[in-house]
């Protein structure tokens, strides 16, 4: 009896052994063809996500192409315009007609804004005619320049647009002046803009470390904290943004952040709904060309 036992046990510790190599073997290939199925998935993928960047690459290179061949053809008939307008109202002309001039003069403007900053995002997208010259430069006339010219806009809504005194009287910086100009001008446009009427919008300045900080502070609507990782995208304008004031592009953050990042330079913001919005952008002290 217990050597028929002993047989049957010995059968059964067989048989269990050889399911064990079975079961063994047949996890190694189950383990095999999980990972050769998910190399080919991944492949596929990959594949896949790699033609969708050449896709998506593709269409931004024929919308930048379509926005730089199109402003260039609106530049000519709007500059033609413009110089019509200025001829005009170098005229005496009745009230109502001077007036309906201006209109025109102040729309055509607007356009040629526009046209301007299509330009500058096709220029920065393909990096055709968008370099950065840095020259020394005094920041602070520039930023007073934009000031004086910001306010005759501003004030029409009883808002005014001022610079900070304890910032220098002067300040020498490597920077490329006009671009410099335009990134003032968009984030003051921004500021008055979306300010409450009468007002006060801020600029100033504070030195860091290694570089110069600026800074644009409105009492204006603010940015809701659930877009705020969208504000320097391109066209991107805020559901309060569009309800304050309809006029804007959604191009003049992201053109500013390009200008600041071609000079080494940072731009970030704080804001909070309803009470204010500052921006701030840094310039290095020395230029790295």
């Amino acid at each position: 009896m217990y050597e028929f036992l002993q047989l049957q046990f010995n059968g059964a510790l067989w048989s269990f052994g050889i399911a064990l190599v079975i079961l063994f073997l047949v996890s190694v290939i189950a383990v095999r063809q999980n990972r050769i199925f998910r190399k080919k998935v991944e492949d596929g993928a990959q594949k896949q996500i790699e033609e969708f960047k050449k896709m998506h690459l593709a269409i931004d290179n024929a919308q930048s192409e379509f926005i730089s061949l199109a402003s260039h053809q609106l530049r000519t008939p709007l500059t033609g315009i413009k110089w019509f307008a200025e001829l005009l109202l170098e005229q005496k002309l009745k009230p109502e007609i001077k007036e309906q001039v201006e209109q025109i003069s102040f729309s055509n403007e607007r356009m040629i804004r526009l046209v301007e900053d299509l330009l500058n995002v096709s220029r920065i997208e393909t990096g055709r005619k968008f370099d950065i010259v840095p020259v020394k430069n005094d920041v602070v006339a520039i930023a007073t320049q934009v000031i004086s010219a910001q306010n005759i806009l501003a004030k029409m809504r009883g808002i005014t647009v001022q610079w900070n005194k304890k910032c220098p009287k002067k300040l020498i910086m490597e920077v490329d002046a006009e671009k410099i100009r335009q990134v003032f001008q968009n984030i003051i446009d921004n500021a008055y803009k979306y300010s409450k009427d009468n007002g006060v919008v801020e600029v100033g300045c504070k030195e860091g470390e290694k570089e110069m900080i600026f800074y644009i502070k409105d009492d204006g609507i603010g940015i809701p904290k659930e877009l705020q990782y969208r504000v320097f995208e391109k066209f991107f304008r805020a559901e309060n943004a569009l309800i304050q004031h309809t006029d804007g592009t959604g191009l003049g953050l992201f053109i500013a952040k390009s200008i600041v990042e071609g000079h080494k330079g940072k731009v970030w913001f704080e804001s909070e709904e309803n009470q204010s919005t500052t921006f701030y952008f840094s310039l290095p002290f020395k230029s790295n060309k």
